[in-house]
């Protein structure tokens, strides 16, 4: 149902926008099938694969994820981004888990508290968000107040008062 298609060189621009505006030490790493030139990438894992859907990327959510990318932070990050200033104010945080409250949301018209395009936790935090994907619940509790899919999950299972960005710090 999208009208566009990521591509190689969209992983290799976003590469370069955190290199350019993020000052910590990082590795970047593309959950991908395919390999990328220049990009260090790490096999999707299809269980949570739902079409149409960013499902897949709740594997950042796996307890495991730590040995799997080799690291025990994980920033999150969609593909659509557009970084413009310095992102690591808003990456050097001490808090186990930070999410991006959704401006749009709305429980009328079934928007989802958590905006999925930004995440950063500790690994091994909330290891609900995956475990509790594979109960027989999963698809009621997913569509019972946002409908969707990873948004809405992240919104369902985790709590509410969850350190959050929002517009205040120039995220959109």
């Amino acid at each position: 149902r999208r009208s566009y298609t990521f591509e190689h060189e969209h992983v290799r621009i976003l590469r370069n926008m955190v290199a350019r505006h993020l000052s910590l030490p990082h590795r970047f790493v593309c959950f991908s099938d395919e390999p990328i030139t220049g990009i260090e990438t790490v096999p999707l894992d299809w269980r949570t694969h739902v079409p149409g859907t960013c499902g897949l990327k709740l594997a950042a959510w796996r307890p495991d994820i730590a040995s799997v990318v080799g690291g025990g932070r994980l920033l999150v990050l969609d593909l659509d981004q557009v970084m413009v200033a310095d992102i690591t104010p808003l990456v050097d945080r001490p808090e186990p888990c930070v999410m991006f409250r959704n401006p749009n949301f709305s429980l009328e018209r079934g928007r989802a508290y958590f905006q999925g395009s930004i995440q950063l936790h500790t690994a091994g935090v909330h290891p609900e968000v995956w475990t509790e994907q594979f109960k027989p619940s999963f698809w009621s509790r997913v569509n019972s107040r946002f409908g969707g899919h990873e948004q809405a999950w992240l919104s369902e299972v985790l709590p509410w008062d969850l350190p959050a960005w929002t517009d205040a710090d120039g995220i959109y």
